[in-house]
């Protein structure tokens, strides 16, 4: 779990729940570049622990390693105000997130539309 905390925090995703064994999320593929990592928990990034040396190992990836994140956004608050008008019968509200990468939700951009244009978003953190 040190490690895993480590992991999360590099990530900024949180706080780490878990830390699965044996790729449990499925196996990695390309150059393995850290084993026998043993982190305090308390370092910034993951290569800043100990370990054997960036690309020097004697495992396969079916021993990947996995982590899951706290990774929670605060909740968005668009709304369809007053300034916008009640919302008619047939009309097309949508709302939308989006992430710039896939992950733990960084950044995330909520949007707000109304018959495919858009009338307000939110940028979360």
């Amino acid at each position: 779990m040190n490690d895993a905390a480590v992991v999360c925090r590099q990530l900024q995703c949180g706080s780490a729940i878990s830390a699965p064994q044996s790729a449990t999320f499925g196996q990695g593929s390309g150059s393995i570049w850290l084993d026998d990592v043993k982190c305090s928990g308390s370092e910034g990034t993951l290569t800043q622990c100990s370990h054997r040396g960036l690309g020097t190992h004697d495992c396969n990836h079916r021993e990947d390693a996995d982590v899951v994140c706290s990774g929670e956004l605060q909740m968005p608050t668009l709304s369809l105000t007053s300034t916008h008008a009640a919302v008619s019968h047939g009309e097309n509200i949508q709302f939308r997130c989006t992430t710039p990468k896939p992950r733990c939700n960084v950044n995330a951009e909520f949007q707000l539309f109304r018959n495919g244009l858009s009338v307000s978003s939110q940028t979360r953190i």
